[in-house]
């Protein structure tokens, strides 16, 4: 360990003081892909109706992913 060296301690205060004027905080941001409770819903019916994923990506304007993922954590946390 290093001795405590008062006047480097002083400086790192001040500079920390001058940050918190420039600096912000982040906000928090709702993702920009975020799906909605309805298209949830929407994948998840389409799903039980037998629909492919890569059809119901199509006609959702999402990435056949999105589906797999609403798919893995809605519809088998149900049957479990």
């Amino acid at each position: 360990m290093t001795d405590f060296d008062p006047e480097r301690f002083y400086r790192a205060t001040q500079a920390l003081k001058l940050i918190s004027k420039y600096w912000e905080p982040r906000k928090t941001v709702e993702r920009a892909g975020a799906l909605t409770p309805t298209q949830i819903e929407s994948i998840c019916k389409l799903i039980t109706e037998g629909k492919r994923q890569a059809e119901i990506a199509r006609m959702l304007q999402v990435a056949p992913s999105t589906v797999y993922n609403v798919e893995r954590r809605h519809l088998r946390a149900q049957q479990a």
